[in-house]
């Protein structure tokens, strides 16, 4: 009986073996730049199940052999800088009467089509309501008159900026707009100076390459966790993969040129913020590029997984607010009040010191 204990422990130590590697394969693929790795890129979305698959191995030998836990303990701590931007635990402290609070929202055309009018819509609604000093927003589509309704230009946000989908709403003097170009269909960054508080603030807002999922696309990619068997000569997966990559390749394009626009004008300035719909979670390419000199603000100040997509069974946190050193966070979170886009807004409460 002993000699086949022994044999499942070995057997299941084999398979916790494996998993750490897979784990730490999948946190440092956002070292590779896509363009050159696009398999690799693919890695960082399935990281949350090696992730939990380490967290239980821990668990499960702490019970039956606690010295073999020590296993996924070096695998954890070796991707610990991932784990803490994946699933930081932070508690928020009280903000200062001089903090503002800075949101980032992919509007999803308003919520339209939805049966929704312009007196009630959601998001116009939620946006009134949040009490945020600056909103960028993404994906606005042909709706940036909808911004003078409810009066938000007039008595919210006097300083309005809106081009190709994107628009910065503001309760502090914008003092210029600068496109980032690359090559995209329906992509754009955009840099604007803000003078808050007599400083001037560099902002870049971003809406960077989409993986295009249609609902057929995000249920073989469920299906295939589940399951990884069904992805062997599966034509349907094999072309969801080739796809996939496409768009980490054109995304990858993209965040370097934000990071060379940032890496030749972020050093003018002290307070830098850079935001947006990344289309990546914190275990990529694009995110590892944009905090090389910058702090997520919800890594540093929120708590939990902080998911700002959530469609059909997918679960991910894609939009961010990355600030600079003298840029100090107090809060972040994901704000759930409506669910008219298929995002959630960003927040985070910030001081500039």
């Amino acid at each position: 009986m002993s000699v086949l204990s022994n044999a499942i422990k070995l057997v299941i130590l084999v398979l916790n073996a494996l998993c750490v590697v897979a784990m730490i394969a999948c946190a440092y693929s956002s070292c590779l730049p896509p363009q050159y790795h696009p398999r690799w890129s693919l890695l960082g979305l399935i990281f949350p199940v090696f992730l939990c698959a380490n967290i239980l191995f821990v668990i499960f030998w702490l019970f039956v052999k606690w010295k073999y836990a020590s296993l996924s303990l070096l695998g954890l701590l070796l991707c610990f800088g991932t784990v803490r931007a994946y699933m930081p635990v932070n508690f928020s402290g009280e903000a200062p009467d001089s903090a503002i609070k800075i949101m980032t929202y992919n509007a999803g055309v308003f919520g339209f089509p939805d049966g929704h009018t312009w007196e009630d819509n959601p998001v116009l609604e939620m946006i009134l309501n949040s009490d945020a000093d600056i909103v960028c927003l993404q994906e606005i589509g042909g709706f940036g008159a909808a911004i003078n309704r409810k009066k938000l230009k007039q008595d919210v946000y006097p300083y309005v900026m809106m081009d190709k989908g994107m628009a910065c709403l503001s309760k502090y003097p914008i003092l210029s707009k600068k496109q980032i170009k690359y090559t995209s269909w329906g992509n754009n960054s955009f840099a604007y100076e803000l003078c808050v508080e007599q400083d001037t603030v560099l902002l870049v807002n971003n809406h960077l390459e989409s993986y295009k999922l249609s609902r057929a696309d995000k249920a073989l990619y469920k299906d295939v966790l589940t399951n990884p068997q069904s992805a062997e000569d599966n034509s349907d997966f094999k072309n969801l993969i080739r796809r996939l990559m496409r768009s980490n390749k054109a995304r990858g394009a993209q965040v370097d040129s934000v990071k060379a626009f940032l890496d030749a004008n972020a050093p003018n300035y002290r307070h830098v913020i850079v935001c947006g719909d990344f289309n990546e979670t914190p275990v990529s390419y694009s995110y590892n590029q944009l905090t090389e000199n910058l702090n997520d603000a919800f890594a540093s100040s929120g708590c939990g997984l902080g998911f700002t997509y959530s469609r059909n069974g997918m679960f991910f946190r894609l939009d961010h607010i990355l600030v600079s050193d003298a840029v100090k966070v107090h809060d972040a979170y994901v704000d759930h009040s409506t669910d008219a886009s298929d995002h959630y807004p960003m927040c985070a409460v910030i001081e500039l010191k």
